[in-house]
């Protein structure tokens, strides 16, 4: 059998290609990138966390070119070689993309290693499947548009989906990671939202340009319960689960980006802005999801309207960790220094690129073989043989 590549520089290394082994998940590419979440000042470890993953040129030696041109080839790998499952966010070949993925267990000096640049991988179906988020997730919205302009998708493989009033009502626009939803006077429909656990973690990013009183961001029609940007007082963020409203202090500043997550069970509802605790905790009394609901006003959708910008809203039916609550704000913070990106390896320049190979086959780990006087432009053919491994199966 024979591969073709070709030298895209002069180049020194030349990559040999091999059949998949036994209970490999995917071929992996030409080049990697070692990140490290040194940027996790938790307690504990903790596990299953979905990790914001940026790309984009401000890695020294990364450019998407050497990369497919929709990100497929991407595979993350544990420090024992496992493959995480990844969903992309954005991908923007002309800025910053953003991917998703499942670190089963997060320290502050966990390494995940990223390939890229096999020519031929298809994306796994963890990409779209809501494996990333199998985790205890209820709901978890990006808050870009989804199919069109008048909804959004959940990435959770419970697939509640929202619908906009209308196309373009409310608006997509930039945000905290990729892109957001401008509100004014209008809502997403959120019915067909059901959890019947009565613990509750809910989060999002938060802009809002006015703290007037009964702004809802979030509303729940069956034992109801909402989150109030502004509650029944002007300028107090709360919780109404019965009468009267839970206020947690004042509502945080505005016109500036801002996390929060409301964590409620037992019998208390405690809220984190900005990945630590703020305000008063408040009185909960446990209650399922299900009826009309609705983000951005009351769940009717006729009024109390909130005014501004949300971005990554998630539901979940576990109590997250103040460590969890802390690592999510310090990951996705714009300018986030959580994780550190070793430049891409092997140094660009000296090498090859496959842009062909016969079907069945893909980039083996490690590479194998030094060549030199390759000359840019030209294509060169190297014979792959099959070779029986007692470990690992056919190479």
């Amino acid at each position: 059998m024979k591969a073709s590549l070709q030298a895209i520089r002069p180049a020194l290394l030349l990559l040999c290609l091999g059949l998949l082994a036994p209970g490999r998940v995917a071929a992996l590419g030409s080049r990697y990138i070692d990140i490290t979440t040194s940027g996790y000042a938790g307690s504990a470890p903790l596990t299953n966390f979905p990790l914001l993953v940026r790309l984009s040129t401000a890695i020294t030696g990364f450019n998407y070119t050497l990369c497919q041109t929709n990100g497929a080839d991407l595979v993350f790998q544990d420090a024992d070689q496992n493959v995480l499952p990844h969903e992309i966010d954005t991908w923007n070949t002309n800025g910053d993309s953003f991917v998703w993925v499942c670190v089963p267990e997060m320290t502050n000096s966990t390494t995940v290693r990223l390939f890229f640049g096999d020519p031929g991988m298809v994306a796994p179906a963890f990409t779209t499947n809501g494996t990333v988020w199998a985790d205890g997730y209820r709901a978890v919205w990006h808050m870009n548009d989804g199919t069109g302009d008048n909804n959004i998708l959940d990435s959770t493989a419970n697939r509640f989906g929202g619908v906009k009033q209308a196309a373009g009502s409310p608006a997509e626009t930039d945000a905290v990671v990729g892109k957001g939803q401008l509100f004014a006077s209008n809502y997403i429909n959120l019915t067909g939202l059901k959890d019947t656990s009565t613990t509750h973690t809910v989060s999002m990013w938060i802009k809002g340009s006015s703290s007037a009183a009964s702004q809802l961001i979030f509303d729940v029609e069956t034992g109801r319960f909402l989150i109030g940007w502004g509650s029944d007082t002007a300028g107090q963020i709360g919780l109404y689960r019965s009468d009267p409203w839970g206020r947690f202090g004042a509502t945080p500043s505005l016109n500036v980006w801002h996390h929060i997550a409301l964590c409620c069970g037992g019998t208390a509802a405690t809220l984190f802005v900005d990945g630590v605790p703020y305000g008063t905790v408040v009185t909960y009394s446990g209650v399922g999801f299900s009826g009309q609901a609705a983000l951005g006003s009351r769940f009717s959708m006729n009024q109390s309207y909130f005014a501004g910008l949300l971005d990554e809203v998630r539901v979940s039916s576990v109590l997250r960790s103040p460590d969890w609550i802390r690592a999510s704000y310090s990951n996705m913070v714009p300018d986030s220094a959580f994780i550190a990106y070793n430049p891409v390896m092997p140094t660009p320049g000296p090498s090859l690129q496959i842009v062909s190979r016969p079907p069945g086959y893909g980039v083996a780990n490690p590479v194998y073989g030094v060549h030199e006087g390759l000359e840019e432009g030209h294509t060169y053919t190297c014979s792959v043989s099959r070779g029986w491994d007692d470990a690992d199966g056919y190479r």
